[in-house]
């Protein structure tokens, strides 16, 4: 059963009270044990409920993982019910390592058509995060269950009034979802940055960033960041 199985067999007005706890109410499953990539939550009892026996469709699931993803991930929440499958964040998509962050909280809905969970948030959003020129996972959120990539670029010279193409060497790029450049004169003094304000603005065309400058910065060397998602 669910929690509102408690209320299912009662009046009229219970078994309605029932839908809606059984939709909205959340299952806390505490710190997964299992192995990586194949999570098991503790929910035999639960301020001294049993464990439930069946998931309804929109149900949510709340968990700490005690390792992250390295790749399809399964999980079982109760002995009473069978193991299921977490997918990204449209159901259908399976993981494929990182989007499950370890010791961080993590929310997951149960989908009844496609009989799997749908990952809804995982991700650690404090401490600090280093820019590099390698592709690294961006640790503090995920776009609808799927993840965020950041990299940045250094530019020897950046663009005068005009286009400055840079090659992103990202094969599956899919979404950019932000970009930000900076004009410096070597000494790490940058004079501008966020291309939202008027020196810079920018975008991904096909294979290359491409950066366009609103004033003169000859003789400046930059830096370019980028976040997006990949296919």
């Amino acid at each position: 059963m669910s929690w509102g199985d408690y209320l299912k067999e009662g009046t009229l007005w219970q078994r309605k009270t029932a839908q809606v706890i059984d939709q909205i109410a959340s299952i806390f499953g505490g710190t997964a044990t299992g192995s990586t990539n194949a999570y098991v939550l503790n929910t035999t009892t639960v301020n001294g409920i049993p464990a439930p026996v069946r998931l309804v469709d929109g149900e949510l699931v709340r968990f700490i993982p005690s390792s992250s993803n390295t790749g399809a991930v399964t999980i079982s929440i109760s002995q009473n019910i069978a193991t299921k499958s977490i997918n990204a964040a449209n159901g259908t998509t399976a993981l494929t390592g990182g989007e499950i962050v370890s010791d961080t909280p993590t929310v997951i809905q149960y989908d009844s058509g496609l009989d799997c969970f749908r990952l809804l948030l995982s991700g650690d959003r404090g401490g600090s995060f280093n820019w590099t020129t390698s592709e690294q996972v961006w640790p503090y959120e995920k776009l609808n269950g799927d993840v965020i990539y950041a990299k940045m670029y250094i530019v020897a010279a950046m663009p005068n009034n005009t286009t400055l193409n840079i090659a992103h060497g990202i094969t599956t790029i899919d979404k950019l979802l932000f970009l930000s450049a900076a004009a410096g004169n070597g000494s790490s003094n940058f004079i501008s940055d966020n291309v939202s304000n008027a020196a810079f603005r920018g975008d991904v065309i096909g294979t290359n960033i491409r950066v366009i400058s609103t004033v003169n910065f000859t003789g400046y060397s930059g830096v370019v960041r980028i976040l997006y998602t990949k296919q």
